[in-house]
């Protein structure tokens, strides 16, 4: 018998392709050649839908073709995997993250300049890229929060503190968190949440830049702190944030459609107790719910309706939803070109009664609960391209200082 002996020098390192990273999401890999295939995976979702992230070792000085499949199991390209602006990577283990059409050159729709296909991207190794992790949409889970929180140690009990909302299903720890006015004499409440869908993560980073402006030496950050007291949930569906699951559409209902006579999840149980006792003998709160929408596109109007930031219209709120867009529009300092006009007023496309057959949603709850509240409303903002600015963290973090600035200016009007 020969002894063992090392492979030959030139011979290729063998690639990894897994899911082994925070909220990694992957069902299927197939390696040929250059070209590797592969599935999202859906879990329990019901249908389609769009969130995947995983890590290529082993690939040092290669390029590769990544192709996603249809998840339901035909051979066809899955139409909705790669976003406009190509995947987000990451070289440095989820440290920072880039679009790949920052640095690649991927063919582009010669209409739009958006990313051409929409289940395809490629990536060139280079030789120290011995890890790199890859995502539908740029990350925000437990690491970023702590990187926010970390940043205002110094303000730690005097502008915010944290605490637990409740456990998840799973014995996870849910976050609260408490913002500006801390002594309970707060005349202005104010109640933020995100991830109701788990893997709608640019919602998150316009939360975390609303909270950023309690921070700011400016009217808004000053009004702020003294006059409101601010509740953050950025992780409603912990358990699905944690472990990478598409959240949206999840069986036998997500966690924005809990919010009816029952629920099942602890998470929107505990929202609903936490309000009701913060809120009790007081004015009604602003309530803001932040998502994300489909991927790219319009699922039902030739608008690109998904690559805008858009209020989602209620008939019972109308008005002041109406109001607030265009004081946001007029406030605001940041890149993303919000408009008066991104109204998507009930009963136009997918905001229809049919929409929440499945239950009600938590502005649907919230507007039920305090139909006198200054402001209910739920916004969609798109995870890669808004009218062609590129989102990356800090733009959609200056979106959500405008939103505070907004709500700060709409609440002056009022007294």
């Amino acid at each position: 018998m020969l002894p063992d002996m090392p492979p030959p020098a030139h011979a290729a390192p063998e690639i990894v392709v897994d899911a082994a990273i925070p909220a990694g999401n992957l069902a299927f890999v197939a390696i040929d050649g250059d070209t590797v295939r592969l599935r999202k995976d859906l879990r329990d979702t019901e249908g389609h839908w769009i969130y995947w992230a995983f890590r290529v070792c082993g690939a040092e000085g290669r390029t590769l073709a990544f192709e996603f499949l249809d998840p339901l199991g035909a051979d066809a390209p899955d139409r909705g995997a790669v976003g406009t602006r190509g995947a987000a990577v990451s070289t440095d283990f989820g440290a920072t993250w880039r679009w790949t059409d920052d640095v690649r050159d991927d063919p582009r729709d010669p209409a739009t300049g958006d990313h051409a296909s929409f289940s395809r991207f490629t990536w060139r190794f280079g030789p120290e890229d011995g890890e790199v992790w890859f995502s539908q949409t740029i990350p925000y889970g437990e690491r970023e929060w702590g990187d926010f929180l970390s940043r205002h140690e110094a303000d730690r009990g005097r502008v915010f503190e944290t605490g637990t909302l409740c456990r998840s299903r799973k014995g996870r720890n849910v976050e609260c968190a408490r913002f500006g006015r801390l002594d309970g004499e707060a005349p202005l409440k104010i109640l933020l949440t995100s991830r109701h869908h788990c893997g709608e993560t640019s919602a998150t980073f316009v939360l975390e830049g609303f909270l950023e402006a309690v921070f700011d030496d400016d009217d808004t950050g000053r009004r702020l702190r003294e006059t409101a007291e601010i509740r953050a949930v950025p992780f409603v569906d912990k358990d699905g944030v944690v472990e990478g699951d598409q959240g949206k559409n999840r069986r036998p209902h997500d966690h924005n459609r809990d919010y009816g006579e029952t629920t099942i999840y602890p998470e929107t149980r505990a929202i609903r107790d936490m309000a009701a006792a913060w809120t009790a003998g007081g004015a009604p709160p602003v309530v803001l719910d932040f998502h994300s929408p489909w991927l790219r596109g319009s699922w039902l109007e030739p608008d690109n309706s998904n690559e805008y930031a858009y209020l989602v219209g209620k008939p019972e709120m109308e008005d002041r939803q109406r109001r607030f867009c265009e004081i946001l529009e007029r406030v605001q300092r940041g890149g993303v070109g919000f408009r008066a006009g991104d109204y998507y007023a009930f009963g136009r496309g997918w905001n229809t009664g049919r929409n929440y057959a499945a239950g009600a949603s938590i502005i649907q709850w919230a507007i039920r609960e305090w139909p006198e509240s200054p402001l209910v409303a739920s916004f969609e903002i798109p995870f890669a391209n808004v009218r062609g600015t590129t989102l990356r963290p800090d733009v959609l973090r200056a979106f959500g200082r405008d939103v505070a600035a907004a709500v700060i200016a709409m609440m002056a009007e009022k007294r």
